[in-house]
């Protein structure tokens, strides 16, 4: 069940050359912090251990494919991996990525549900892009 978010909860980490933010949705939910929420503890911290990683790996860097994945290339699409857990994510302006959703990665090739997660998260960049460029991204409670 998700929630309504606060621009407190909007930040998931700052690094020194990325920053991760979780993509708020124009329902006022954060669909990633949910999934987040509900994951067991030992999950948590691996996907936090990730996205520290992540956040201190300077521009033009090789990433490990242990910890991020490309899921969709035009427009890109990753996903961030914490044991069974992967997080769509998109990167913004600047050094941002926005961790759009969740989904349980179930064997080798992606199954319905995580191809839904990459759609929602091709969907949710739209959404960020088009939001960002007529400043109402953030900025919230007023009509949008």
């Amino acid at each position: 069940m998700s929630r309504g978010h606060s621009a407190a909860e909007l930040c998931v980490h700052v690094g020194r050359h990325v920053t991760v933010e979780w993509y708020w949705d124009p329902r006022n939910e954060m669909p990633g912090l949910d999934a987040y929420d509900a994951l067991d503890e030992e999950t948590q911290a691996r996907f936090l251990a990730t996205i520290e990683l992540l956040s201190e790996t300077r521009p033009g860097d090789q990433v490990s494919a242990t910890l991020l994945n490309v899921e969709h290339k035009k427009p890109l699409i990753l996903a961030i991996k914490a044991i069974k857990s992967r997080f769509p994510c998109f990167r913004a302006a600047g050094q941002t990525l926005i961790i759009t959703g969740h989904y349980l990665k179930q064997g080798e090739k992606l199954d319905k549900r995580g191809a839904r997660a990459i759609r929602e998260a091709v969907v949710a960049r739209k959404d960020y892009l088009r939001r960002t460029s007529n400043d109402s991204y953030y900025r919230r409670g007023e009509k949008q």
